[in-house]
Parts: structure tokens; C-alpha cells; sequence
């Protein structure tokens, strides 16, 4: 059993494995011409979605102790049955895989432009994965580990990037206020949320390795409330630096914000330092999404170890990256695209079948026990 769990993690690794995939595809996998046309919104839906999908996530565990379940999977199974179950599960590992994807390629297409100018995509690509390989084949536990020591250091590094620039924020770049109307910014609120949701649920699916629901509701709220404030910090700094319709233009802004004056300013060696932060916690979060999509694999196949989902999820990401950058790189944003602005119609018919059909049938069962006595 141990082998199926994989080890078990404390609270604060929780919080920050929970809360580093979370800010980091919250951030980085912005898509500008998207994000900023028409005007700056994103220090208020960026946040918002972080914290509505920590509401779901909470929704979720309240049916999960009404109905008994020690895990998302046996909610599902609850409420819908076992095959369908088992289907909203395999689309979860789905969601989960490519949400790594999204963040590794965003973040790989910024190392090519901005750092390793002169080399091959695809030998970046090769390390990356390869790396995020090893953290998620070594396990829950490694990555725990890991999260807990480098995510202090990552959250110290990007409070003092935002602060470095602070002479050069101007409040008259946040006109026109919000800058789409309400509407737009509900809309992009819930589009976003469905999008980064997946990680919190993937959560839900470890809670066995979490020591139980109670440890992983404060986590996740620790980690979500934490990437909700450093998202709303991050994305703020942005809008007072550049104008919206320059953002629409700029790939990656917050590195171009961060590196710009850290090189500019006496701390330029510190540059080095906080590249290498970003790309450990970019590792980190691609690893847990590939780990979490690999447990939920072989929980639902029966198998006793997550390590050969680890190692075929692993082969079939590196396929798309290869295919991405060799002629595929539309079909692949496409995908993407579709999946920031669409992946709710998959995701919210199973959340709410299966908390619905979870509480309902807690309670026929509760009834049946109840008239048998």
C-alpha cells in the first residue's frame, strides 16, 4: 500500500506544493493578446479565480465528509458510479498533464527568448523534462521535501522583485479602471479558475498521503490564499509598470520586469539567484501535476506503483514538446487556448454530478440503514 501512496507529507509541504503550481500557471501561462486586450484587469481576475477555485475546493471536501470519502476518486464513485467515476477521473489526469504542459511550455519559450538565446529548443526542452521526470518518479515525498525548502526562499526572492522597482510604479498606468467592463472580468474569473482548479484537485486525490482531510483543507487554504495574494501583488506591479497595450506585445512580462531591474540595480548578480528559483518551482509544478496524473492512473488501472504512468506520462509530454516546436506549435496553443477559455464545460458537469450524486446518496444510504433497524 505504502507503494501505491507513494510516502506521506506534512502540512507545510502541502501548502507549498499546493500553492507553487497554483501561482506560477496563474502567472505565467497568461496568454497577453488575451489577457490584456481592451484594457488591465488581471490584478483582479487572476486572484479571483485562485480564490474561487479554492471555494470549490472547500465545496469538494465538505461532500467528501458527508459522504465517507477518503479521496476525490471515491467521491466520484459515490455519487456516479464506478465507470463513470472512473471516467471523471482519467479526465482529471488529463486536465492534470496538460496544465504541466501549459506551464513547462510557456516557461521553456521564455528561457529560449530571453536566457539561452543561442541554443537548441529542444535541448531545453530535454533538461526540463528530464528533470521534472526524476522529482516526480522519486515521489510525493521528494517533491514535499523539495517544495518546502526552495518555496520560502522563492516567495523572500519575488517580494523583494516587486518591491526593487517600486520608484518606477506609476498609478496612472491602471486607467481605465478595471480596465474591461465587469462582465468581461467575471468572465475571464471563471475561465481561469477551471483552468488552475485542476491543481487543487489533484490534491484532493492525494489526501490519503496528506494524513487525512483535515490537514489537506488547511493546506490548500494556506497555499491558495498564499498564491491568491502573491498573484494580486505580482500581476499589480505589472499594471503599474506597462501601459496595457504594451503588455499586449510583451511575452512574459514579469521576467522582463524582474530581470530588468535587478541587472539595472546593485543586486545584478541577483538575477542568477531568482532564474534559478523560478525554474525550480516551475519544476516542482510540473512534477506534481505529472505525479498526481500518474497516482490517478494507477489507482483507477490497479496497479501498485505510480512509477510506469510516471515514466509513460513523462514520454508522451516530451513527445508534445518535440512536436510543438517542430511544426506543431499552433496545433499545440490551440489546444491550450481551448483549454484556458473552454476546459469548464468538461470539468464542472462532473464536479457537480459528483457532489450532487455524493450527498444524495450518503443520503438514501443513511435512509436505508436507517429503516432497517
Amino acid at each position: 500500500m505504502k507503494h501505491m501512496e507513494g510516502g506521506y507529507i506534512g502540512r507545510q509541504e502541502t501548502a507549498y506544493l499546493l500553492g507553487i503550481p497554483l501561482y506560477l500557471n496563474g502567472v505565467f501561462t497568461l496568454e497577453s493578446q488575451y489577457a490584456y486586450q481592451g484594457g488591465n484587469s488581471t490584478y483582479i481576475w487572476v486572484p479571483l479565480s485562485i480564490v474561487l477555485s479554492l471555494g470549490i475546493f472547500l465545496l469538494l471536501l465538505l461532500a467528501m465528509e458527508r459522504a465517507g470519502a477518503r479521496d476525490l476518486g471515491e467521491l466520484f464513485e459515490a455519487g456516479l458510479g464506478k465507470t463513470l467515476g472512473r471516467g471523471c477521473m482519467a479526465l482529471l489526469a488529463l486536465l492534470l498533464l496538460l496544465g504541466g504542459l501549459a506551464g513547462m511550455m510557456r516557461f521553456i519559450s521564455m528561457l529560449y527568448s530571453y536566457v539561452f538565446t543561442q541554443s537548441v529548443y529542444s535541448s531545453i526542452s530535454l533538461w526540463i523534462m528530464g528533470a521534472v521526470f526524476l522529482l516526480a518518479f522519486w515521489g510525493i515525498e521528494t517533491l514535499g521535501r523539495l517544495s518546502k525548502l526552495l518555496g520560502g526562499l522563492l516567495l523572500t526572492l519575488m517580494l523583494l522583485n516587486l518591491l526593487l522597482p517600486l520608484e518606477s510604479y506609476q498609478l496612472y498606468r491602471l486607467y481605465p479602471i478595471p480596465g474591461n467592463t465587469w462582465g468581461q472580468v467575471a468572465g475571464y474569473s471563471l475561465r481561469h479558475t477551471f483552468f488552475l482548479l485542476p491543481a487543487l484537485l489533484g490534491g484532493l486525490s492525494l489526501s490519503r498521503s496528506v494524513h487525512g482531510l483535515k490537514y489537506i483543507r488547511s493546506a490548500g487554504c494556506i497555499g491558495g490564499l498564499g498564491a491568491a495574494t502573491l498573484a494580486f501583488l505580482t500581476q499589480l506591479a505589472i499594471s503599474m509598470t506597462y501601459g496595457y497595450q504594451d503588455l499586449t506585445t510583451i511575452y512574459a512580462p514579469l521576467y522582463r520586469l524582474d530581470m530588468g531591474m535587478l541587472r539595472e540595480g546593485y543586486l545584478f548578480r541577483m538575477d542568477k539567484v531568482s532564474l534559478f528559483l523560478w525554474l525550480m518551482g516551475e519544476l516542482i509544478g510540473a512534477a506534481f501535476f505529472l505525479f498526481t496524473a500518474s497516482r490517478i492512473a494507477s489507482r483507477e488501472l490497479g496497479l501498485g506503483n505510480a512509477k510506469p504512468a510516471v515514466a509513460a506520462f513523462s514520454v508522451l509530454m516530451g513527445c508534445a514538446l518535440f512536436f510543438e516546436h517542430s511544426g506543431g506549435y499552433a496545433v499545440v496553443e490551440q489546444v491550450r487556448s481551448w483549454l484556458v477559455r473552454n476546459g469548464w464545460l468538461l470539468l464542472l458537469p462532473c464536479l457537480l454530478a459528483g457532489t450532487l450524486g455524493g450527498l444524495l446518496g450518503t443520503k438514501a444510504k443513511k435512509e436505508k440503514d436507517h429503516a432497517n433497524l
